[in-house]
C-alpha cells in the first residue's frame, strides 16, 4: 500500500513544528539535593566542582571512595563530605580521624533525614558535635524565593575573634540551614559561625551518657549578651572545628550551600570560600561515598525520574506506552500479498548448445572450435597435472607428466598436443571430420587423468 506524498509531509511538518516548541519552552530545574558532580540543577555540585577545581592551589579531586580507601591509598590530603543524611560507621570515623592525626583536615558538611544512634554517638564522643534533624521542604524553598519572603531568612555569623577573618552576616533561608547539636565538655571544639534565634527563654545542651546514647537537656541560656529582662538569644552553631592530633575535623550543618545555587549565590560564595580556606593547604579529596546509593544521584536527576515524579507526566508516560503497545499488537498481523505465479526454471543449456553448434555448422569455422577447446583443455591440465602445455620449453616434463597419468605412450602424446598446436597457432587449418578427432583426442585425455 502506497503513503500519499500529503501524509508524509504533514508528519513531518508535525514533527518540525513539537521539535521547534520543545526547544522554546522553559527549561524545568529539578530542586532535589542529589549533591552529583555531574548535576547542573540548582542543587547539584557540577559548578561547585567546577570552581574548587580551579580554586584549590594544591588540586581538587572527586571521587566514590570510602574515607577508609582515602586514607590507606594517600597520605597528604584533605577530605570533603557533602551530603545531606550523615550515616557515618565506626570505620568511617576511625578513617576521618587517621586523617585529621597525620595532619589532614576534614571538613563534613551534612544534615540528618533520620535519627541513627550510632553515627550520632560516634560524632558526638570523637568530634563534639553531631548533627540535628533537619526536614528540607523543596516547595517551601521554592515559594520562598518567589515571593522573596524575608522572614523565611536566617543570618548566619562569623565568629568575632578569628583572627583571619573578620566578623560577617550571610543571611540565607532557614530551608537552606541546620543546626548543630554541641557536647560543652569537648573544649577543642570551636564555633567557626553560628546563627541567633530570639524569644527562647531555654536553649537546649548536648551530652553523652555512659552507655553511649545523645541526650539533649534544655537548660538556661547562657550564651545571651542581651541586658537582664530583656528576651535571651539562642546561638546555635552551624559551622564547629575540632583539633583532632596535627589536624582538625570541620562539622557544617549547611550541606545545600555548597551547591551550585550556594556557590553562585554573591552572599553565601564568601562564606563557603572561607569554610573551604581550612583544608585548602594540601590535596582535596570529595568523596561521594555517603550518597544513598551508588549512581542514585545521577538517577534523580534523569528526565526519567523527573516524569515519573509528576502524576500528569506519569500518566501520560503509561498511556503512550499502551498506545505503543496496541499498535504494535494490531499491526503485527500478517498482510497478505498477492502471491504471483514463478513458472518453474527450464534448463536451457542444451538449447543453447545447439544453438552454438548450429552457428559454427553454417560458419564452416571449424578451426576456431578446436582452438577455443584446446584452450580450455590446456586450463584442465594446468588445474588437474600442474603443466602447461603453452609452454614449449616444458615439453619434455608435460609429455612425461601426463603420460604418466594416462598410461598413454609418450610419443602418442606428443603427437595429439603438436597436432593440436598447429591448429592453435593457426598453422594448419581443420576439416569438419578433424574437428571430431581433435576434440575425441582432448577429452580422452582428460577422462583418462580424472
Amino acid at each position: 500500500m502506497k503513503i500519499s506524498r500529503s501524509f508524509i509531509i504533514g508528519i513531518s511538518v508535525l514533527l518540525v513544528l513539537m521539535f521547534v516548541l520543545q526547544i522554546n519552552l522553559p527549561q524545568r530545574y529539578s530542586w532535589a539535593p542529589t549533591f552529583s558532580h555531574k548535576d547542573k540543577n540548582p542543587f547539584g555540585c557540577y559548578v561547585f566542582d567546577s570552581i574548587m577545581l580551579r580554586s584549590v592551589p594544591a588540586g581538587y579531586v572527586v571521587t566514590d571512595k570510602t574515607p577508609y580507601q582515602i586514607s590507606r591509598d594517600s597520605n597528604n590530603v584533605n577530605l570533603l563530605i557533602i551530603t545531606n543524611d550523615v550515616n557515618m560507621s565506626k570505620i568511617d570515623v576511625g578513617a576521618i580521624r587517621h586523617i585529621a592525626e597525620r595532619g589532614g583536615n576534614v571538613l563534613i558538611a551534612g544534615g540528618r533525614k533520620s535519627y541513627n544512634h550510632t553515627s550520632d554517638s560516634l560524632l558526638m564522643k570523637n568530634f563534639g558535635a553531631c548533627f540535628s534533624y533537619d526536614y528540607f521542604s523543596i516547595t517551601s524553598l521554592k515559594m520562598a524565593i518567589k515571593n522573596n519572603m524575608s522572614r523565611a531568612r536566617d543570618t548566619i555569623y562569623w565568629r568575632k575573634d578569628d583572627a583571619v577573618y573578620k566578623a560577617n552576616m550571610y543571611p540565607v533561608y532557614s530551608m537552606m540551614r541546620g543546626k548543630l547539636m554541641m557536647l560543652d565538655s569537648i573544649c577543642d571544639a570551636e564555633v567557626l559561625a553560628f546563627i541567633e534565634s530570639c524569644g527562647m527563654e531555654y536553649a537546649t545542651e548536648t551530652t553523652v551518657g555512659e552507655d553511649g546514647v545523645v541526650v539533649e537537656h534544655v537548660v538556661k541560656d547562657t550564651l545571651s549578651d542581651e541586658a537582664p529582662g530583656a528576651k535571651p538569644i539562642r546561638r546555635s552553631p552551624v559551622a564547629i572545628r575540632t583539633k583532632v592530633g596535627k589536624g582538625s575535623v570541620m562539622l557544617v550543618s549547611t550541606p545545600l550551600l555548597f551547591t551550585n545555587y550556594g556557590i553562585l549565590d554573591s552572599v553565601t560564595s564568601e562564606y563557603i570560600f572561607r569554610l573551604m580556606s581550612h583544608i585548602g593547604d594540601k590535596p582535596v579529596v570529595r568523596t561521594t561515598s555517603f550518597m544513598k546509593t551508588p549512581g542514585m544521584e545521577e538517577a534523580e536527576a534523569s528526565p526519567l525520574r523527573f516524569f515519573l515524579g509528576q502524576p500528569p507526566l506519569r500518566t501520560a508516560l503509561y498511556l503512550s506506552l499502551l498506545v505503543i503497545m496496541l499498535f504494535l499488537i494490531f499491526t503485527a498481523r500478517r498482510r497478505q500479498r498477492v502471491i504471483p505465479v514463478i513458472e518453474q526454471p527450464q534448463n536451457r543449456s542444451l538449447e543453447f548448445v545447439k544453438l552454438i553448434g548450429t552457428l559454427y555448422y553454417h560458419n564452416k569455422d571449424h578451426s576456431d572450435i578446436v582452438r577455443k577447446k584446446f584452450a580450455l583443455f590446456s586450463e584442465e591440465l594446468r588445474r588437474l597435472l600442474m603443466v602447461d602445455i603453452t609452454d614449449k620449453g616444458a615439453d619434455s616434463r608435460s609429455f612425461s607428466v601426463i603420460s604418466a597419468h594416462t598410461g598413454l605412450r609418450r610419443e602418442e602424446v606428443e603427437s595429439i598436443i603438436s597436432d593440436l598446436r598447429k591448429v592453435a597457432d593457426r598453422e594448419s587449418n581443420v576439416t569438419e571430420y578433424g574437428v571430431k578427432i581433435y576434440i575425441d583426442n582432448m577429452n580422452m585425455i582428460i577422462n583418462k587423468i580424472m
